[in-house]
């Protein structure tokens, strides 16, 4: 049996990132934010990160606020007509490990 010893370089860690925040009159923010909140009092630190990475793929561009958008674009979500998932088995915005 031969031992394998490999040399270890330093780990360096940055400072983790600012809790992102909902953009005013988006629905899906303002639910995911609401999620978030419930999951910390509930002490599900587990789903406060899961909600605080599904807040900033939400909002990259093209994010448009719902009511504020002009044609069918819904700021990145899905072709369906749901944002968030709701347990009904039928999906929600597409992109996976949504917070509910």
């Amino acid at each position: 049996m031969t031992t394998t010893t490999a040399t270890l370089r330093p780990v360096h860690l940055g400072l983790p990132l600012p809790e992102p925040v909902g953009a005013p009159g988006c629905g899906v923010c303002d639910a995911l934010v609401a999620q978030r909140r419930a999951a910390r009092l509930r002490g599900d630190m587990s789903r406060v990160t899961d909600c605080n990475v599904e807040l900033r793929n939400h909002q990259r561009p093209p994010h448009v606020p719902q009511g504020q958008r002009g044609g069918d674009d819904d700021g990145g979500h899905g072709a369906d007509d749901t944002d968030i998932e709701d347990g009904d088995g039928k999906g929600g915005s597409g992109s996976p490990g949504h917070c509910h």
